[in-house]
């Protein structure tokens, strides 16, 4: 027996509604997943990688311009002609390469808006030039021109370029294939290995020292101005080549120096009190 028209019409209206009711589940899902899916990570500013470039200049509007380049090590040209710190500089191409940029303003844009006119610090890596304009402090991100437009960036950058002059000098007091044989302080020989004259340290001790002066990375490296009130430090390696160091200790603060290099190397207290041991050097400790 045939169903009644009004049933036929209830249950088609069931029907469409039950469509209707999965129709808006299913876009509730979509856009819930769309809002909740990761964002996708925009274009960054310059492609470049830190085992591909070759060379780096930064160019300050009132400091003495940074250039480095690698062959095959990173060194510093200037500056001053120095070892370079290869930690850092990767460091600094990676925020670059890892940073957000917000598109601004077109070709074309009026740069004075942004101090970028003038702009107080220029970066140059390869063939890629990166201006650096007005910083906006409520999110901690800065103007930047690349290719003749403007963006914004997060401010780790540029804050890595304003660093002083020496930031990407190497740290370390040694160079890397120095092995560290006897130590002469001041005026007092002390062998870590091997004989001949001096005083030989015991092997837990020299273990200890040359490990120090190995791992040894100041936390500030700067320009040697002034070389008087100095005293004379030697390192001495298995083959009788020597590293001298200049000796600032004052109450405030501890200071290797390398008039060879013409830098100057500040040490922290607990890196002083590794490298010049109470026992070796007595009651000149920390004294000039």
């Amino acid at each position: 027996m045939a169903a009644p028209p009004q049933a036929l019409s209830v249950t088609a209206t069931r029907r469409a509604n039950l469509y209707l009711a999965l129709a808006v589940v299913a876009l509730g899902a979509i856009a819930g997943y769309t809002l909740l899916r990761p964002a996708e990570r925009p274009a960054a500013l310059v492609e470049v990688y830190p085992r591909t470039v070759s060379e780096i200049r930064i160019e300050h509007a009132e400091l003495a311009p940074i250039r480095l380049r690698r062959d095959p090590d990173w060194r510093m040209l200037s500056p001053l002609p120095l070892p370079a710190d290869e930690v850092r500089i990767d460091a600094l191409l990676e925020e670059l390469r890892q940073c957000n940029p917000e598109p601004i303003e077109p070709a074309g844009a009026e740069l004075q808006r942004y101090a970028l006119d003038t702009p107080e610090t220029v970066l140059h890596v390869d063939e890629h030039t990166i201006a650096f304009g007005s910083y906006t402090p409520l999110d901690l991100r800065r103007y930047v021109l690349y290719m003749g437009h403007v963006y914004l960036i997060e401010d780790r950058v540029s804050a890595l370029l304003q660093a002083q002059e020496l930031f990407f000098a190497r740290h370390d007091l040694l160079p890397a294939d120095f092995r560290l044989a006897a130590v002469v302080y001041f005026g007092t020989r002390y062998r870590l290995q091997g004989g001949g004259a001096g005083i030989g340290l015991p092997p837990d001790r020299a273990k200890r020292l040359a490990k120090a002066w190995r791992y040894a990375r100041a936390t500030l490296v700067s320009r040697l101005q002034e070389r008087s009130g100095s005293e004379e430090l030697v390192l001495e390696n298995p083959n009788g080549e020597e590293l001298r160091f200049l000796v600032f200790a004052t109450d405030a603060s501890f200071v290797l120096a390398r008039a060879d290099l013409g830098v100057r190397y500040h040490l922290d207290a607990l890196l002083q009190e590794e490298l010049f041991p109470e026992s070796l050097w007595g009651e000149r400790h920390g004294r000039s």
